[in-house]
């Protein structure tokens, strides 16, 4: 495999990495796989002392706590991670990364940091760090939402999306940002194709269970969440953005007809 090839030690079980690392960083698709690697009999939990243990997934606060309660419980030390960037950015090695533990912990993360990050902030409070996370996924998605409604809205007018995308992007004006840079485009194409939809829905869930029983006093959040996630199961797209464009489209149409 390319890991092997690139001359990285791979192991058989979370058990075998506990056993030959000091340092063991996980990153995983689902809140399922986290619980596996961390929860599970034979996982991280039981790793023991001697290593530092550190989840940059995406997880809800809840399970974020629990990993670092069991940690502690269990003698060892557990470092809460999140990160902000995208594949081009862990390339270049300029992943943010935010922590919560204690510093002596997050300073094991060194390596780690050196190799992949253009900076950190660490706070205390387990729970925090993935509160961070998921707040700013939160507001990326909700200027996905508001920028498929855009295009709704200018389709329905008569209004090319393209040619509205493009003066966007080059008038870098109120309307611009990272997310129209890098969805813009696509949404206005209605070009579907691979993308990280399924992540996409993945953090929406964490948004709205981080809103919980705020729901009525944060409508922007919550209304975001659920949109994202409805449109991804109606439209089954790779890319959450298009989805949200084409059930903006679609409601648009329909209050014309009612």
């Amino acid at each position: 495999m390319a890991a092997r090839a690139a001359g990285v030690r791979v192991v058989a079980s979370v058990a075998e990495a506990a056993k030959v690392a000091p340092v063991v960083a996980t990153s995983l698709p689902s809140v399922d796989a986290v619980r596996a690697v961390y929860l599970w009999d034979g996982g991280l939990v039981a790793a023991g002392a001697d290593i530092v243990t550190c989840d940059l997934s995406t997880v809800p606060v809840a399970l974020a706590r629990e990993i670092a309660d069991a940690r502690g419980a269990s003698g060892g030390r557990h470092v809460e991670g999140a990160l902000i960037g995208v594949g081009k950015d862990a390339e270049a090695g300029q992943m943010h990364f935010m922590f919560a533990s204690d510093e002596a912990s997050v300073a094991a993360l060194e390596p780690l940091l050196r190799a992949g990050g253009k900076g950190h902030v660490r706070f205390d409070r387990p729970g925090d760090a993935i509160l961070a996370k998921i707040l700013n996924n939160g507001v990326g998605q909700a200027t996905l939402a508001a920028f498929a409604e855009a295009l709704a809205l200018a389709q329905a007018a008569g209004l090319s999306r393209t040619a509205l995308v493009a003066s966007m992007l080059r008038g870098q004006g109120a309307g611009c940002s990272v997310i129209l840079e890098r969805h813009g485009v696509a949404m206005a194409a209605d070009e579907d194709g691979p993308g990280p939809g399924v992540l996409a829905v993945k953090d929406a869930k964490a948004l709205a269970l981080a809103v919980g029983a705020h729901r009525a006093a944060l409508p922007i959040l919550s209304t975001t969440a659920d949109a994202l996630i409805d449109a991804m199961a109606i439209e089954k797209c790779g890319r959450q953005g298009v989805a949200m464009t084409r059930q903006a489209v679609a409601r648009v149409a329909a209050g014309a007809k009612s």
